[in-house]
């Protein structure tokens, strides 16, 4: 099925006009732009007192300058950027209505990838240091994370903002804790090269969902997406930062970690959701 994908997805990136709506969601996730350290407007200071939904988590929020979307009953989700990373966070009401926890998303890695001790041991130590943000592994979502709790009193968006922005602080000059490459890993991937990405390449994450992608000199790059029967394009600029592969479209940005796992093969792991393996359709020399 993913051949079949592939066939119907290279001849569109062939079709695609320079003209993109801006409507287009990014296919990935969406980056909001913005200064989130923007001063909030002084005559819209969120009100103190309990919090009892997740629409009253996202208005606080969005007081102080974050774009943050419900995703539940009790759960918010937004985007902080400090540069040169963008981390997904999670905000979630206790069933008790007694706290609320912030998550921070890090690093996504495979089930087959392995913490060392020593990370470990590095990761307690740094939990100890800010404390009561503390770090730490999710099964789950196969992912390194930062996470802390607080109490669901008198809690104004501005403490939720400094909170993040904290958060954001630590895993920025933390940074070697949380990227990087076990021994076995790096010696298995090829370097990092620019001109090893022109050419188009595709990748599936089911039979119906599936990616294609065309890089070409200038850093320029085309995305198409299919779900099924529909279709979404993109285009923009890409460029290649510290392990980090950046799109940059009309109205969106995404970033993610970036690695070749052969010649013919790269694997791309965004801030949300299971990395994709993309194999090499064509090549600039073709």
């Amino acid at each position: 099925m993913l051949n079949s994908l592939k066939f119907l997805l290279i001849p569109a990136l062939v079709s695609i006009s320079t003209s993109i709506s801006a409507q287009e969601q990014d296919l990935f996730s969406t980056v909001r732009s913005g200064d989130v350290f923007a001063t909030a407007p002084q005559n819209r200071v969120a009100a103190p007192g309990r919090i009892t939904s997740a629409n009253q988590i996202r208005e606080r929020l969005n007081r102080t300058g974050f774009q943050s979307e419900v995703t539940g009953s009790r759960e918010v989700e937004l985007k902080k950027s400090l540069d040169p990373f963008t981390f997904p966070i999670l905000i979630s009401l206790s069933p008790d209505e007694s706290s609320i926890s912030i998550v921070m998303g890090l690093r996504s890695m495979p089930d087959t990838e392995k913490l060392d001790k020593q990370t470990l041991l590095r990761m307690m130590q740094l939990s100890q240091k800010h404390a009561p943000i503390g770090m730490g592994w999710n099964h789950e979502r196969s992912r390194t994370e930062f996470y802390t709790v607080l109490r669901n009193v008198n809690l104004t968006g501005e403490r939720l903002r400094e909170t993040i922005n904290r958060m954001a602080v630590i895993a920025v000059e933390n940074q070697p804790l949380w990227f990087k490459e076990s021994p076995k890993t790096t010696q298995q991937q090829l370097p990092i090269s620019a001109e090893k990405l022109i050419g188009k390449w595709a990748a599936s994450r089911s039979n119906t969902e599936a990616f294609a992608i065309e890089f070409s000199a200038g850093n320029r790059f085309v995305l198409v997406y299919a779900n099924g029967t529909s279709q979404t394009r993109s285009e923009g600029t890409w460029s290649i930062t510290n392990g980090q592969l950046a799109l940059n479209g009309t109205g969106f940005e995404l970033r993610g970690w970036f690695e070749f796992n052969s010649g013919t093969s790269f694997r791309f792991a965004p801030p949300t959701g299971s990395p994709l393996s993309f194999e090499q359709v064509s090549s600039s020399n073709n």
